[in-house]
């Protein structure tokens, strides 16, 4: 039995860098080489990791298109979910897919997303999701 905790953080947009930008500063951040094992440790589900920010902005996008709405400044970009594992609970490989398997539980497959596990002192896999 593991003891992740699990916290769910909404990326709202950042007035002084716009959508994308906003967008493109939270993958980098999940996405950086130095903790990612040099990108080993990211997967995706229905987008493709080189281009998860073009991907993300397209779901945008198409939802704006669809359904005609203008959020604004509260507009929820991306859900960041994180997963945090004690030292010695769990092995990367784990966490690796235990945050993918969360990822598809919180999405039941209808959005996509990316999981980037992190090697720090304390394991964790966080993703983002499109809504």
């Amino acid at each position: 039995m593991f003891m992740a905790t699990t916290t769910i953080l909404t990326v709202h947009p950042i007035a002084e860098l716009g959508a994308a930008q906003t967008v493109k500063q939270a993958i980098d951040y999940v996405k950086n080489p130095d903790k990612t094992e040099g990108g080993i440790l990211i997967s995706a589900y229905g987008c493709d990791p080189d281009v998860v920010t073009e991907d993300f902005m397209l779901t945008r996008d198409e939802y704006r298109l669809k359904t005609g709405r203008e959020q604004g400044a509260n507009e929820i970009l991306v859900y960041h979910v994180r997963q945090s594992f004690l030292p010695g609970e769990a092995d990367v490989e784990t966490v690796q897919r235990l945050g993918y398997e969360l990822a598809m539980e919180l999405t039941k497959g209808d959005f996509s997303f990316i999981v980037c596990t992190h090697i720090d002192p304390i394991l964790h896999t966080t993703f983002l999701s499109a809504r």
